[in-house]
């Protein structure tokens, strides 16, 4: 097996050289072979020199250079590692990133041991974070990165740790979005799958999110993400720069990922970072409207719904249902549902509605397209931040906003959620992780729903009284 280390690089000429010490130096089984590339992406530093020096120590480093332009961008430098490549497996890594003398042959042991398949490595990495302007580095200064063993042991303050340490405790391959932690400053993937998906997306200019757009398609095209006991490298501090410009380009860049893919993935990365993020899309894998309503959505209070709000609407919406019948007796023209099964359910039983994998926070419809939307109760779990980016975006889409507000709905909930605290939220166990997480379940009352959209005029609440009358089998069940 061969292995093609790419590592993209500018104006990183000290870090880049303390990388390729320890990768010249590689400790690999005699049926595996690698190779190195180095991406200079316009350097005018001593990376090209550091490069040649070293090449004497090993035949297979390999440099690129691409002058300095406006499209230079790490996509497009890993790309070009990319093309250059001949390995079968590509291990992308920053500038910086040194690997243990056995960290090659654990990857190539790794797919060795397994058919090489859709599997992506996903590298423990220390330091990740550390910015030697807020935090004391001489704990680094004279160790061996040769073996891990030789630094793991004293890194063991929190900030050293790899800040995806409790993913990396879990089983990440069950992780309701595991592309959200993958970082190519120290991952690996078949080469196969890389051309699959097409490689790095270059109109990700600026700083941050075309790892994220990377592993996000790597998901989609049915990869899974792992991460091997023992598989660690070290991320040596270097000062981390924050600017204006820096946050706009993230902001600009997460923008254009989700109009490239318009999913709820990409809706919701938009507004919540971290942990959160997982925290909330496992949420919603897991979440069955049935639950926490009180009482399923009466036919006749529905049917009033239709007669008062569709009569005359040419383009109507629905989100939020997880009940066939809800959207059966409302007939609107297109609906947003909040997984996966449920769209497919949807896309199945409703062939003349247009589903779609959504919330309704930001979407890419013109001003006013629906003559109205309806949302179901689903509004209320969310936080107070993510429900006014949602009126705000429905208020714009739609002419007219309808929510629907089920009596008791926050007595019934706390009563499913075994809390009583009348506190702002409630907390319910993971449904995947009882021990390791806690995730918040907002509860909006009807009167601060009322007071909330006061300043939306568009926006309306409509009651649904309690009732337990609902064909049972109209209500979506899945795993």
């Amino acid at each position: 097996m061969k292995l093609s280390v790419i590592i993209p690089s500018y104006n990183s000429d000290r870090l880049l050289l303390m990388g390729l010490e320890l990768l010249v130096k590689q400790q690999m089984n005699e049926r595996d072979s690698y190779e190195i590339i180095v991406v200079d992406d316009g350097s005018d530093d001593n990376t090209r020199a550091y490069v040649e020096q070293l090449q004497g120590q090993f035949a297979q480093l390999h440099y690129v250079f691409r002058p300095r332009d406006s499209a230079s961008c790490r996509s497009r430098a890993r790309n070009l590692g990319i093309q250059t490549s001949t390995g079968d497996v590509l291990c992308f890594f920053d500038s910086g990133i040194l690997v243990p003398l056995d960290g090659l042959a654990r990857i190539a042991a790794f797919y060795r041991n397994r058919s090489m398949g859709r599997q992506v490595l996903m590298h423990y990495t220390y330091g990740l974070k550390v910015d030697p302007a807020e935090t004391d580095i001489s704990i680094v200064d004279g160790l061996s990165y040769e073996a891990a063993d030789s630094y793991v042991p004293v890194l063991t303050g929190e900030e050293w740790q790899d800040f995806r340490h409790d993913l990396f405790c879990r089983d990440v391959s069950v992780v309701a979005s595991p592309w959200y932690y993958g970082f190519t400053c120290a991952m690996t993937v078949p080469a196969m799958l890389v051309e699959e998906v097409g490689g790095f997306d270059e109109a990700y200019l600026g700083w941050g999110v075309e790892d994220i757009d990377f592993s996000y398609r790597l998901y989609r095209h049915g990869a899974s993400f792992h991460h091997p006991k023992g598989l660690v490298v070290f991320h040596y501090p270097h000062p981390i720069h924050h600017s204006e410009e820096k946050r706009h380009n993230e902001i600009r860049n997460k923008a254009y990922m989700h109009a490239k893919f318009d999913e709820l993935e990409s809706e919701l990365y938009l507004f919540y970072e971290g942990p959160y993020y997982t925290f909330v899309m496992e949420k919603l894998r897991a979440l069955q409207m049935t639950d926490v309503l009180p009482a399923p959505y009466s036919e006749r209070s529905l049917a009033e719904l239709a007669r008062t709000h569709l009569p005359g609407a040419k383009r109507s919406l629905l989100i939020g249902p997880d009940c066939l019948r809800t959207a059966e007796l409302l007939g609107t023209t297109h609906l947003f549902a909040h997984s996966r099964p449920l769209v497919e359910m949807y896309q199945q039983q409703l062939p003349d509605c247009h589903v779609a994998y959504l919330l309704g926070c930001r979407t890419s419809y013109e001003n006013q397209y629906f003559d109205v939307v309806i949302v179901t109760d689903l509004f209320r779990l969310f936080s107070v931040e993510l429900q006014e980016h949602w009126l705000k975006e429905l208020s714009r889409i739609a002419k007219q906003v309808v929510l629907l507000v089920s009596e008791r709905f926050n007595d019934h909930l706390n009563v499913v959620l075994n809390s009583g605290t009348g506190e702002e939220y409630a907390v319910v166990p993971n449904p995947f992780q009882r021990k390791l997480f806690m995730e918040r379940v907002y509860q909006t009352t009807e009167t601060e729903l009322r007071q909330r959209i006061a300043a939306w005029p568009r926006v309306s609440v409509w009651v649904m009284p309690n009732s337990h009358f609902m064909e049972k089998e109209g209500v979506a069940h899945y795993e």
